[in-house]
């Protein structure tokens, strides 16, 4: 049983790339879940480290997916955290080079607009950075250009007036018909740590709206 994988929904049929399983951690297995039932698929080239936590796209006018590493490792390999960004047109993936970039993390989101990837929030820990209260939350948002592969930077991280910084946001749909103008609600953050049995953190409500500059235009 798959959790916490990257993922992408074309149609009616929903592919996964990694994912956590118990007593094994990170996978990098491919697969795909429509209607008439789940199969494995083929996949080549660059395939991505094993993760779970992580993200996939799939990008139309492209026909290709994308997919950032998040948690990555299993109990075998040890657990890392990579800034890997793939790419899969046909069975096989290529990695991205990348001179400048978000950090790494996990617990990000990434959505598509026209031809860019939006990247942003998540945390950085360690193998047991949530249990041991070393987590760094993020409140960044980055663009991909999917034509040129270049990163740019559309919020710096910590800049005032951005939403508090959080993990685990989920997706981040057009808050009206305006593509450009996204609603970021829910996620979490907080040091993970439990005292008394209780865990310290926030979980967010609310909604916040992010401005994307005219990618969608």
């Amino acid at each position: 049983m798959f959790s916490n994988c990257g993922c992408a929904t074309v149609g009616d049929i929903t592919y996964r790339q990694g994912g956590y399983v118990s007593q094994i951690g990170g996978t990098n297995d491919l697969s795909q879940v429509a209607p008439s039932g789940s199969m494995p698929l083929p996949q080549g080239g660059d395939i991505p480290l094993p993760d779970w936590w992580g993200n996939m796209v799939y990008v139309p006018n492209k026909s290709t997916f994308y997919k950032r590493t998040g948690h990555a490792g299993n109990v075998s390999t040890g657990y890392f955290l990579y800034p890997h960004l793939y790419k899969k047109t046909g069975t096989n993936w290529t990695k991205i080079k990348q001179k400048f970039g978000p950090s790494a993390r996990y617990g990000a989101f990434m959505e598509v607009v026209g031809k860019y990837l939006i990247y942003g929030f998540g945390m950085d820990a360690g193998p047991n950075g949530f249990q041991n209260c070393v987590a760094h939350y993020f409140n960044d948002l980055w663009a991909f250009d999917s034509d040129t592969e270049q990163w740019t930077e559309l919020i710096q991280d910590g800049a005032a007036g951005s939403p508090p910084a959080r993990g685990f946001v989920g997706n981040v749909p057009p808050c009206g018909s305006d593509q450009n103008i996204r609603c970021l609600g829910g996620g979490y953050s907080g040091n993970g740590c439990a005292i008394n049995g209780e865990t310290l953190g926030t979980l967010f409500s609310g909604s916040w709206r992010l401005h994307l500059q005219g990618l969608a235009a």
